[in-house]
């Protein structure tokens, strides 16, 4: 009897330990703020960058908003290779930080 009792009363436990787990939100990087843009930059001004990347297949422009929070490594010269990291903010794309890559020279034939 003492087991059996013990026995439900985990099973119990358990239950509503994994009740309360499954009601917490999973939060995915378009909720929490955290996304990333990979591609050439093709303009910059101290406003706003203007990056192509290819986006399920098709190579598309994506600006970004820069403001005095944005934290940029590198030279946001054109043609240069960026990874950006950006938050949707009242439908904008605003860039919290930019880690550029000098672009690679094309391989001869």
């Amino acid at each position: 009897m003492k087991r059996s009792l013990l026995l439900v009363s985990f099973v119990a436990a358990l239950f509503l330990a994994g009740s309360v787990w499954a009601a917490v939100p999973k939060q995915t990087g378009a909720q929490t703020g955290n996304l990333t843009m990979q591609g050439t930059i093709v303009s910059s001004s101290s406003s706003e960058l203007v990056l192509s990347a290819k986006v399920k297949g098709k190579t598309e422009q994506e600006t970004f908003v820069l403001n005095p929070q944005t934290k940029a490594m590198g030279d946001l010269a054109a043609g240069s290779v960026a990874v950006i990291h950006y938050k949707n903010d009242n439908g904008q794309k605003v860039a919290t930080s930019i880690n550029v890559h000098k672009a690679k020279p094309a391989k001869a034939k």
